[in-house]
């Protein structure tokens, strides 16, 4: 096809060409190749689906710039087999000494696991973090690999640029007003974060009866997950760190490196970029099924009155986006049923007298209540009552 558009097509000499070149490419991709006629003209249609491996032709391996194509840099090459995870970054040796491993971290861990998993530790330390493959043997010794690294050492952000996280708190106009940097092994990285963005988060509080009930103005759990998983899936190859936005609508959570190929906010299967550092996360209870992470999150945000969620994933990012969302917030007719259950339980007739409305609207409201962990049925059937969650 020209430039203009016009079919112009190809001779059976150019077709051999094209055939001869698909035919070199390392490893063969899925491509199918249709032969028909435009307009009196011979016409090749070659469709080549996305690969989940990196295609080399010739052994060199390149990238579409504007109107030509060039080879991927040695550096470019690192960071796309890191994001097609053909290469585990973190299994890989540092140049770290084995001595700059925190005893205390080891222990802790140990001490962990045997309490999570019920896997009692055997041996030194040194034999565990060999077992671990936190530890292998360098051309001068010992060294951690980059799993050590995040996983035991005081502070992983001095050999890995970029490890450590960063929290911002903007105002409305996405102007910084206030920055924390929070360092040390994953684990404590994960914590600390945790611990620091539920200080700084408000309440929301509603009416019901003559007290007041409130919760977290952003779900607690799903914050949670998605620091850990940011910790535990980012792109440790890059110099970006991790980084927590809160502003006054909105709490982003962003993390380097995309997903994988095949792998997506609605098709989240468990391949993870970093797998020694998972598997640590796991044995410590900061994970705790794999390929779960993502559902968790949307389970918490559904069981809270005011916060909505959605992943925005780019070619060098995923964001996990909370968002306040006044729609989400509770009725007056929802106001109404938490104020009659604090007088106790009541049948969902019972409901629907006092709102004025019919039964199956009654339940409607009953069961939105429910999905936002506020009310509670005990009973089946007929005899079957609702009351407030304690």
């Amino acid at each position: 096809i020209s430039d203009e558009g016009r079919v112009v097509g190809v001779s059976p000499e150019e077709g051999r060409r094209v055939s001869q070149r698909l035919s070199r490419l390392e490893p063969y991709p899925e491509v199918r190749v249709t032969a028909l006629t435009l307009t009196g003209k011979y016409v090749m249609v070659v469709e080549v689906e996305a690969s989940k491996k990196l295609v080399t032709l010739g052994g060199v391996a390149y990238i579409r710039v504007g109107p030509t194509n060039r080879p991927l840099s040695i550096n470019e090459l690192v960071h796309k087999a890191i994001d097609l995870a053909l290469v585990r970054l973190d299994e890989a040796p540092s140049e770290v000494p084995v001595d700059e491993v925190d005893r205390g971290a080891v222990a802790w861990y140990l001490d962990r696991r045997e309490e999570v998993r019920g896997v009692r530790a055997r041996g030194t330390p040194a034999e565990n973090l060999r077992a671990l493959r936190a530890m292998v043997d360098g051309p001068g010794g010992p060294v951690l690999t980059y799993a050590g690294v995040l996983f035991f050492t005081p502070r992983p952000d001095e050999h890995l640029p970029g490890a450590a996280l960063r929290i911002i708190r903007m105002d409305g106009d996405l102007n910084p007003l206030e920055t924390h940097e929070v360092n040390g092994p994953v684990w404590r990285v994960a914590d600390e974060t945790h611990n620091l963005l539920v200080s700084m988060l408000g309440r929301v509080e509603s009416r019901v009866g003559a007290a007041r009930r409130s919760v977290l103005e952003y779900p607690e759990a799903a914050i949670r997950e998605a620091v850990v998983n940011a910790l535990a899936h980012r792109h440790y190859g890059t110099m970006s760190d991790v980084r927590v936005m809160l502003g006054p609508e909105s709490l982003v959570i962003r993390s380097p490196g995309t997903f994988p190929p095949g792998v997506d906010p609605d098709s989240p299967e468990h391949v993870p970029r970093n797998p020694l550092l998972c598997s640590y996360l796991y044995d410590t209870g900061y994970i705790e099924r794999y390929g779960f992470g993502l559902r968790k999150i949307r389970e918490a945000v559904a069981a809270h009155p005011l916060v909505e969620v959605r992943f925005d994933v780019t070619p060098t990012r995923v964001d996990v986006v909370f968002e306040r969302r006044p729609g989400k917030a509770l009725s007056e007719d929802e106001q109404r049923v938490l104020s009659l259950l604090e007088e106790g339980p009541a049948s969902s007739s019972s409901v629907a007298e006092v709102l004025g409305v019919s039964k199956p609207t009654a339940l409607k409201r009953l069961r939105r209540l429910e999905e936002f962990g506020l009310v509670e049925r005990t009973g089946r059937g007929r005899g079957s009552l609702f009351r407030l969650r304690s």
